[in-house]
């Protein structure tokens, strides 16, 4: 992994951009002093290449890098922290990936996940690009069931994408409960109720 995807790592572990509101560095340690220590997800940050371990001092969280990473690691995470640019978290760019595949936030009805699964309704399954969705790593397998798109994530990544994939639609979309909208629409052509 390069020093790049190690920063980026580190800003989505201790909660994005916005939630830093100092970072200095020592001999062998990254200090940050974030807003809300609630969004700092220490088990990830613990888990990211190059970090060592991860204790809170004096109203920081101290990340022990070692001298021969810290200063380069500074550098991308200041890069990183003062970019103009939208900060994407590693959820945020699946989540990104996964509305461009199904045709963009326009076709997007409803959103709603299980334990697993996305399971999304869409205006026009047509404009699903099957082999976007194929590129995308994290979705292990794509269906459509019951009037619903399905993505296969896993239990460990679907709430993260759901709360994600949420954040970027850009208008209203029914979530977390099942939409069958068009179930109800073929019951009522067919038997007059829906």
């Amino acid at each position: 992994m390069n020093i790049n995807d190690i920063a980026l790592e580190i800003v989505d572990g201790i909660g994005g951009k916005q939630n830093v509101s100092s970072l200095s560095y020592c001999a062998t340690r990254l200090r940050f002093v974030v807003n809300d220590d609630s969004k700092v997800d220490d088990d990830k940050v613990r888990q990211t290449e190059s970090v060592k371990n991860l204790f809170h001092t004096r109203g920081q969280h101290q990340l022990v890098i070692g001298n021969e990473n810290v200063k380069a690691l500074y550098d991308a995470l200041m890069t990183q922290i003062k970019s103009d640019s939208t900060y994407l978290s590693k959820n945020g760019q699946i989540a990104a990936a996964i509305l461009e595949a199904l045709g963009g936030s326009a076709n997007l009805a409803s959103l709603a996940y299980c334990a697993t699964r996305l399971r999304l309704e869409l205006h026009d399954n047509d404009k699903v690009a099957s082999d976007k969705i194929d590129q995308i790593a994290e979705v292990n397998a794509s269906f459509l069931t019951r009037g619903q798109y399905q993505l296969v994530l896993g239990n460990e990544l679907v709430k993260s994408v759901y709360d994600q994939l949420a954040t970027q639609v850009k208008q209203p979309v029914s979530g977390e409960m099942r939409q069958y909208s068009r179930i109800k629409q073929a019951a009522k052509g067919l038997f007059g109720k829906g």
